[in-house]
């Protein structure tokens, strides 16, 4: 078998990408910033080719300011993990653009399913190994799964899901005509296994995208319009401070305690998103750095992080930050090349899942990268149409 070096450097990019475990993290760190110089140097010139280039690398330059302003508030290794962030960022966006011109799209997005089934299985086995073990409920609380913490695992799934609606044609045992069956199957597997890990937002993400996947129409078009998904990221960050009254109603409250088995404050977030809005006014234009806020002062409180996609990026970047951020989403949005119903789905459930977490890391920029560079006459009619659609576009005609 043929191994072209960008399937290689595609290879290394993507486990800089989605952390795994080791003994020592320290190790996967250094791993990330050799791999994120190396890409960058390799794919530099590719940065004069995108399109509206400078809002895409404006993000990552301004966390690269923000962590030497507060390069004496914070850790030199936090310093040093902010830089490698910026750079990965910089890196999904040249080297996606480079290797799709040079290899073409069908040919990434085999390598993503690849990439993305190998990671699938070996976190089924690490927890099958686990839940056989007895020491799964220890393993979860400390992080001690093969993508680590028991959200990347369900990016995991998710992201496996979107590459398979993207890339599986039928095998030596089904034909493609039973590609929606076996997307039901991995689907209801995946929200098993996230029930075993006890990640109730993992069990909403993959239902969403199955759901979503499943409905005729192509409502989801929507999501690659600029402004709707800027307003999209905006809207996570204000629905944040209406959790509350949205928690008051029987129907989301039945949801959250019946079926999600949570607690009516969302495991404490309605306590930690009132902290929050004193700490988002007093973030500047830079933020406090890496991961620095985070020690002075949420921690106190037994938080770790905002819980919430865009007012993580304003406390670690500050306005600056936050605005360059929506920039870059809004400008890979307007260069987007085509739409795929899966990628557009995965992007809206990051959207929404940003009310609670912090989705928004170089994962997300990884599907921004998609939506626009992917050409859809590269990659062929791969998307499972359902027979409602079909059945409704026939009469559509007739009439």
């Amino acid at each position: 078998m043929k191994i072209n070096k960008l399937d290689i450097m595609f290879i290394l990019l993507w486990c800089a990408l989605f952390p795994f475990y080791l003994p020592i993290m320290e190790v996967y760190y250094v791993y990330q910033f050799i791999v994120a110089i190396l890409i960058l140097l390799y794919s530099f010139l590719e940065i004069g080719k995108l399109s509206g280039r400078f809002f895409l690398i404006l993000y990552p330059i301004i966390v690269v300011i923000s962590c030497l302003i507060n390069n004496s508030t914070i850790l030199i290794t936090q310093v040093l993990r902010g830089i490698t962030y910026a750079l990965l960022m910089m890196d999904v966006f040249a080297f996606i653009h480079l290797f799709i011109r040079l290899r073409k799209s069908n040919n990434l997005i085999k390598l993503c399913y690849m990439m993305s089934k190998i990671y699938a299985f070996m976190n089924i086995v690490w927890i099958l190994v686990l839940c056989i073990s007895g020491n799964i409920s220890d393993a979860v609380n400390d992080e001690f799964l093969f993508s680590r913490g028991k959200f990347s695992t369900a990016y995991i799934f998710l992201f496996n899901l979107l590459f398979f609606c993207l890339a599986w044609r039928g095998n030596v045992f089904f034909s493609k005509k039973y590609k929606k069956q076996i997307l039901v199957l991995l689907s209801l597997g995946y929200i098993c296994i996230c029930a075993v890990i006890q990640t109730a937002t993992g069990i909403i993400v993959i239902t969403l995208f199955l759901v979503l996947i499943l409905i005729p129409g192509n409502l989801l078009k929507i999501v690659g319009n600029p402004i709707v998904l800027i307003l999209l990221i905006i809207e996570s960050m204000i629905l944040m401070l209406f959790l509350e009254v949205i928690l008051s109603n029987p129907i989301f409250q039945n949801l959250v305690v019946n079926i999600l088995h949570e607690d009516l404050t969302l495991t404490g977030r309605l306590q930690l998103y009132s902290l929050l809005p004193p700490l988002i006014m007093k973030s500047g234009f830079f933020g406090s750095g890496f991961g620095s806020y985070v020690a002075a002062k949420l921690a106190y409180h037994g938080w770790y992080n905002a819980q919430n996609g865009l007012v993580e990026i304003i406390l670690t970047y500050g306005f600056l930050g936050a605005g360059s951020f929506l920039s870059m989403v809004y400008t890979s949005a307007v260069h987007g090349r085509v739409y795929l119903k899966p990628l557009n789905a995965t992007i809206f459930i990051f959207c929404i899942v940003a009310i609670v977490e912090i989705p928004f890391g170089v994962n997300f920029v990884l599907l921004l990268s998609l939506l626009m560079n992917i050409k859809k006459e590269e990659i062929g009619d791969i998307v499972y149409t359902p027979k409602l659609v079909k059945f409704s576009l026939r009469w559509r005609k007739i009439w």
